[in-house]
């Protein structure tokens, strides 16, 4: 799985990240798989291509970052994209059709399970 986020909300990133690594799934975020040097639009290129899903991270910062952008609308057009929302925030139009789980306003345990359920790891 990659997950796709922009630089503001990177410790959620890597939270998520954790999650899914902790039920045994790989995600690849860039503050641990990019390493200084590297080519970050090939990178993103290869994890997009490869993703069973691409975890948006969705938020202010998400929708306001070209990079971002460039990342759901390749995910979407692969149909790997699933969205989290991290704040109430309003999608782009083209995103309405896509169901995302929220995880503001519940606590962590509950943030895990619909984390886990979303990506078919857990049953709620």
């Amino acid at each position: 799985m990659f997950v796709s986020y922009t630089a503001a909300d990177e410790p959620w990133a890597t939270w998520v990240a954790t999650v899914l690594e902790s039920a045994g799934l790989t995600a690849r975020i860039q503050v641990w798989d990019s390493p200084p040097g590297t080519n970050f639009v090939e990178w993103m290129n290869n994890q997009l291509a490869g993703a069973r899903w691409t975890v948006a991270l969705y938020s202010e910062a998400y929708f306001a970052s070209k990079w971002c952008t460039a990342e759901w609308t390749a995910s979407l057009a692969r149909q790997t994209l699933l969205p989290i929302r991290l704040e109430p925030v309003e999608p782009p139009a083209v995103l309405q059709m896509v169901t995302w789980v929220d995880l503001f306003d519940i606590d962590e345990s509950r943030a895990k399970e619909k984390i886990l359920y979303a990506v078919g790891a857990q049953v709620m």
